[in-house]
């Protein structure tokens, strides 16, 4: 919700918590409806279900699914600044707390039966710890961003 209040798109919290397109997003999302008995149905489907809430033990439990040791350069991208002004869930009025919890109520219990529930994810240790990528594969992977982008990207972009 931060950051779409950043982008000063709703005027208000109200205004945000009565978007139509913000209610159940996930279960939308997975089932293509807000049906969550189809979204369940997808999900049970899924081998590995993280939590970017805990994003560390949630990657080591992906590296036990593929049976493989994730290999990264040991840097964070894309992560937001904390912000003293971020809204919590905490500072809404009761009114809006409910309103939020009835209005997602679906992706709640998507939660609390994936992951709340699920004992997998928590019985995993909460550091990650990457190997480094080799210089080969530093190379080669630079070599294909460059193909990518002459033989991709800029063709798209002239189009």
């Amino acid at each position: 919700m931060n950051h779409i209040i950043e982008t000063k798109w709703p005027s208000s919290v109200d205004d945000f918590i009565a978007k139509e397109q913000y209610r159940d997003f996930m279960t939308k999302k997975i089932a293509g409806s807000n049906d969550f008995n189809k979204a369940s149905n997808l999900l049970s489907g899924f081998h590995f279900i993280g939590d970017v809430n805990q994003y560390a033990k949630s990657l080591n439990y992906l590296e036990d699914v593929f049976d493989r040791k994730l290999i990264s350069k040991n840097e964070n991208r894309n992560q937001r600044k904390s912000n003293d002004s971020y809204i919590k869930f905490s500072d809404l009025s009761n009114e809006q707390k409910n309103r939020v919890e009835q209005n997602n109520f679906n992706d709640i219990k998507l939660y609390d039966s994936f992951i709340v529930n699920s004992s997998i994810i928590s019985s995993y240790d909460s550091n990650f710890i990457v190997r480094p990528p080799s210089v080969l594969r530093e190379k080669l992977v630079l070599k294909l961003k460059k193909i990518k982008k002459k033989k991709i990207v800029d063709p798209i972009r002239l189009y």
